[in-house]
């Protein structure tokens, strides 16, 4: 395919994507797309708005609504998984480690979600809204926040390993070399 966006069919109507990826739709549904068609192949319906670019890992589509909720459901069929109650919009992408899910909410926290269930693992309070995703490597795991903190977590324990101020708003996710 060319470079996106494209028009694509869903509900039976045309609907401009908003990102590169023909495989998802985000609006106040999640729809999946059929690559070679670009017919719709299934939608989940959430309470609000889906803002949040989906993370795919091991056949399971993970992503965040102005609902509060982060969900997790079945990439071959939309099928609900589990879904995960914050106290404020999810927009940001989750992060899917090897078992576990980092999920940032408006809520200045970051939760660290089982991968199979959704149970909370752990919770940092992030003290300002975290507006990119976060980055693991290894073990860290690296989160940023409007306020311009830097903050690396130990990313099984939520442990604060160091933090690093910047002085600016941090509105892209870290580069880890």
């Amino acid at each position: 395919l060319p470079p996106g966006p494209w028009t694509v069919i869903a509900g039976g109507r045309p609907i401009e994507t908003p990102s590169d990826d023909p495989g998802l739709l985000y609006q106040n549904v999640l729809v999946a797309l059929d690559r070679a068609t670009l017919r719709e192949h299934w939608r989940f319906q959430t309470g609000g708005a889906v803002y949040s670019t989906p993370a795919v890992a091991d056949g399971i589509v993970y992503f965040g609504s102005a609902d509060k909720k982060t969900y997790a459901v079945r990439f071959d069929n939309g099928a609900f998984e589990w879904a995960f109650p914050t106290r404020d919009v999810v927009s940001v992408t989750p992060t899917v480690g090897r078992d576990t899910v980092f999920v940032a909410s408006e809520d200045k926290q970051l939760y660290a979600l089982d991968k199979d269930t959704g149970i909370l693992r752990w919770a940092y309070a992030a003290g300002n809204p975290i507006v990119a995703a976060p980055v693991l490597d290894d073990n860290t795991l690296y989160v940023s926040n409007a306020n311009g903190v830097l903050t690396a977590l130990d990313a099984v324990t939520g442990d604060v390993r160091w933090k690093f101020a910047t002085g600016r708003a941090i509105t892209a996710p870290v580069t880890v070399v």
